[in-house]
């Protein structure tokens, strides 16, 4: 997490490397951007109550 352009505002880097095992490269990739947005909100949601 790194401090933003403004005192309310933060930006988040996650990354991560992973093998597809029996689904295709686009259903990975919305299955992590799936993880992620649940994971932001979640942190948003723990930060302003």
């Amino acid at each position: 997490m790194h401090e933003g352009s403004a005192p309310d505002r933060a930006r988040v880097e996650w990354s991560g490397t992973f093998t597809p095992d029996g689904i295709g490269d686009d259903e990975a990739a919305a299955l992590f951007h799936g993880i992620y947005a649940d994971g932001l909100a979640a942190l948003t949601q723990s930060l302003t109550g």
